[in-house]
This record gives structure tokens, C-alpha cells and sequence, in this order.
């Protein structure tokens, strides 16, 4: 476990305003808005949140000096705002599907450095896969049942994240998945609390959820598999095995969601833990 002082001071520095603000955003507007405000509303909430805790995390540029990975933030912004405007009425289906593979592709291309993509041709297409199939799959299973479990996956999948970053020696990426964690429990507890479906918030987790793992592993050096990495990134996409179980509610969907979710997050904790005694920068 990270030292208790560390623990306390991103609680209360980082994680309870994020949280904090991106719930209080998400009721306010659907509040004045109504149910058709809900898109717009949880992907402004998620923005606000990891915005303000990464500000007071600083956090911002998540690499020194001018590395792309310091875009990844701006790229989950970029997510977002294509998320939103793939909800509006009248938008084909089948336009929806190529937008989002578009975006997940150039977003790949984006933010993953030259350097990174000399040493493997598979990063930009693997990331660029991962993020498309979590944003298709999430965002889905969000409004089926519309009660945040999505969110709170995603959040706990994001704490895992941070677990494996600080076994590798990341403190600045620790603290950036904790405040990602954040706003999605924030957005989690308020959908929960008036049943809505916060999918819309799914793009700009998903993305900085896969970068920040995928920059971790690419710049600290551990023993640490590559394997904690990608379990700890790609774990929601083990809900899709929830998919048929829709009609499910209530604890036995979220029961059936955490017993497919938490198998793969406790081996990247598992791989993690193995591979040596935590570090910090």
C-alpha cells in the first residue's frame, strides 16, 4: 500500500472535489435540463471533475517537457465532444460506428509518440482497438439498465490502474487514475441515485484509462508485466459477456458485472504486487 500520508493528502486534495463536482454537475443539470440534458451533462460532469482534480493533483501534463502523452487529456476532451454529438437525433447507426472508429484511430495516432510507436506496429492499432471496443461495448451496456454500475466499473477499473502505476513508480500517473476513479464514482453515485444513463461519459474514461496505462508502461521501468497493464486497461471488456443478461436488475446484474469484471483486475493488482516492492518518483 502507498505510505497513509500519501493516501490522505490526494483524498482529500484530489479525489473529493473530483468527485464531488462531476455528481454535483450531473444532478444540477439534469435537474434544470431534464433526461435530454443527460449526455451533454456526464460528459461536461466527467470533464470537470478529472479537470479540476489533475489541476490541483498537478497533474495537467502528465510528462515532462513536450511529450505527446501530455495531449492525452485534450484527446479525452475530443472523445467526449464526439460522444455527445453521436447521441444527437437523427444520427445513422452505421455513422455512429465508423465516427467512433475514426476517433479511436486518429486519437492512437495522436497521442502515442513516434519513439513508442518505433519500438511495436501493434500500439497504435492495439490502442486503437481497445479504445473503440470499450466505447462501443460500455456505452451500450450503460443504458441497459441506465443505474451508473458502468461508471463504477470503469472507476474501479481506474484504481486498479493505479495500483499497478505505483508498484512501477509512477506517483503522477497514480494520482491521475485516482482522479479519473473519482469523477467516475461522483458520476456513478448520482446516476445510481435518479437512474440515468451516463454512456456519454464513456469515451473520455476509456480514453485516458488505456492511454495513462499504455504511457506507464511505455516510461517506467519495472519488472512489471505488460500483461498487469493491459488487464488492468482492457478488464470492462469482459462485460460483454453481460450483454444477453439485460434484462436483469438491480444486485444480481451487478453481482453477474462484478464477478466478470474483478477476476482480471485482481491478476493485474496479483502481477503487480509480484514484481517488486512499491517505488515512487
Amino acid at each position: 500500500m502507498p505510505p497513509a500520508e500519501l493516501i490522505a493528502e490526494v483524498l482529500l486534495k484530489a479525489v473529493l472535489p473530483a468527485a464531488a463536482l462531476a455528481a454535483l454537475l450531473l444532478g444540477v443539470i439534469e435537474f434544470l435540463g431534464g433526461k435530454q440534458s443527460v449526455a451533454a451533462a456526464a460528459a461536461l460532469a466527467l470533464a470537470a471533475g478529472v479537470g479540476l482534480g489533475f489541476w490541483l493533483c498537478g497533474t495537467v501534463e502528465l510528462a515532462s517537457g513536450s511529450s505527446r502523452w501530455n495531449q492525452l487529456p485534450w484527446a479525452a476532451l475530443a472523445a467526449l465532444g464526439v460522444g455527445v454529438s453521436l447521441r444527437l437525433p437523427g444520427v445513422p447507426s452505421a455513422v455512429a460506428w465508423i465516427t467512433k472508429a475514426v476517433c479511436a484511430a486518429a486519437i492512437a495516432w495522436f497521442v502515442i509518440p513516434p519513439e513508442t510507436r518505433a519500438d511495436g506496429w501493434w500500439f497504435v492499432p492495439g490502442f486503437a482497438v481497445v479504445v473503440f471496443a470499450e466505447w462501443a461495448l460500455l456505452e451500450r451496456l450503460a443504458a441497459r439498465p441506465p443505474d451508473g454500475s458502468i461508471a463504477a466499473a470503469l472507476a474501479l477499473s481506474a484504481l486498479t490502474a493505479a495500483a499497478v502505476l505505483v508498484h512501477a513508480g509512477s506517483t503522477r500517473l497514480m494520482e491521475a487514475n485516482i482522479v479519473l476513479a473519482a469523477a467516475l464514482g461522483g458520476l456513478s453515485a448520482a446516476a445510481w441515485w435518479r437512474r440515468l444513463d451516463v454512456g456519454a461519459a464513456v469515451p473520455g474514461a476509456v480514453v485516458l484509462l488505456a492511454g495513462v496505462a499504455l504511457f506507464g508502461q511505455q516510461s517506467t521501468y519495472t519488472e512489471i508485466s505488460w500483461t498487469a497493464f493491459l488487464l488492468a486497461a482492457a478488464a470492462p471488456l469482459t462485460l460483454a459477456v453481460s450483454l444477453p443478461l439485460w434484462r436483469l436488475h438491480g444486485a444480481r446484474l451487478l453481482l453477474v458485472r462484478l464477478a466478470l469484471l474483478l477476476p482480471p483486475l485482481v491478476a493485474a493488482a496479483v502481477l503487480a504486487a509480484e514484481a517488486g516492492p512499491l517505488m515512487s518518483e
